[in-house]
């Protein structure tokens, strides 16, 4: 089946720094399976889960909601979405399985494909639309038997400090590991076996939120070139278009590379969900109302018996859009798109 395009077509991207490398399928083996089932539309189950988490896939979610979840008194419409919307999903959810990303490492997908590949990137490139890879950051701590999916800018910094980090020294009895490129096997097998076991927790943002946060935590990190420059509503048309500028011109990533560009652009149900389209996680929070879950989360993992408690205290908030170029006056050029908050 030839890539998806989206309505109307896009436009290739002028490349000055082409990915070379020979076309080859993104996973391997019993992997091939998994990223074709990975690529359908997922069950009507789960239409609710990513209307609430899937930022760079309104319209489609909009599109695809329509027969599940009609407006009252509109026939077949979906409901419109503000910033006024609710997250419904939150607090102690029933987990049906690992997250796809884990099942596919351990079904043998080749793990240098995994992070947005040169050919997944020529796609891009030349105007069509792929699925990109299902990656998430995957943390834990074997004592406390807790896994946490850390997606970008729905507030993961907020919780990994809390916890404390074993990659930046932290000793604490809470700290955390994590699972990262290029995810030894014998990790992901732990990981795996664990999964039933263990208290899997995430956290979930307003997508229209947590669009704002993307923008402007990514584009004062680009050169100040025309270039390089992404208008705000093309970034609400497609939110990888931030991830192909770098890949078509790489001197318009100034701080990231191009997999790390593409990587905080992913839609929250990475971090989410199973091969299958259900929920991987026991707890969902929602940065909105981050205090009241985060103190709801460690009363659930304190209700545990035979575990140690975690400690009862607040989580220092930290918003990673206010720690960057934004704070300097040089880059005001590029720091008046909407407003947005939290790390």
């Amino acid at each position: 089946m030839p890539p998806r395009k989206p309505a109307g077509g896009r436009k290739p991207i002028a490349s000055s720094s082409a990915a070379t490398g020979p076309d080859r399928p993104v996973h391997a083996n019993r992997a091939a399976s998994a990223a074709a089932r990975h690529r359908q539309w997922l069950p009507a189950a789960a239409a609710v889960l990513l209307l609430a988490a899937a930022a760079p896939w309104l319209a489609r979610l909009a599109a695809h909601t329509k027969s599940t979840a009609p407006a009252a008194g509109t026939a077949g419409a979906a409901p419109p979405i503000t910033l006024h919307t609710p997250v419904r999903l939150h607090g102690p959810v029933k987990k049906h399985g690992p997250l796809a990303m884990l099942s596919l490492l351990g079904g043998g997908a080749r793990r240098e494909d995994l992070p947005f590949p040169p050919a997944w990137q020529r796609q891009r490139l030349a105007g069509h639309n792929p699925r990109p890879p299902p990656l998430c950051t995957i943390l834990w701590n074997d004592s406390y038997r807790i896994i946490f999916l850390k997606c970008p800018k729905n507030a993961g910094n907020s919780v990994a400090h809390y916890f404390g980090a074993r990659w930046q020294g932290s000793a604490a009895p809470t700290a955390l590991h994590v699972l990262e490129p290029p995810w030894d096997p014998r990790l992901v097998d732990h990981l795996l076996r664990k999964w039933e076991s263990y208290t899997v927790i995430a956290f979930v943002r307003h997508p229209l939120r947590r669009a704002h946060s993307q923008y402007a935590f990514l584009v004062p990190r680009m050169a100040r070139d025309p270039s390089c420059y992404v208008s705000w509503d093309a970034f609400c048309q497609d939110p990888f278009l931030l991830g192909d500028k770098c890949a078509a011109h790489p001197q318009c990533c100034k701080v990231f590379n191009i997999a790390d560009q593409y990587f905080h652009l992913m839609p929250q149900a990475s971090c989410l969900i199973t091969e299958s389209g259900q929920l991987a996680v026991d707890f969902v929070g929602r940065v909105e109302a981050f205090d009241q879950d985060f103190s709801a989360l460690l009363a659930h993992l304190n209700a545990r018996e035979g575990l140690p408690k975690a400690p009862v205290r607040a989580a220092k908030v930290w918003n990673a859009n206010q720690l960057g170029p934004c704070q300097d006056d040089a880059a005001a050029a590029h720091c008046s798109f909407p407003g947005s908050s939290g790390g």
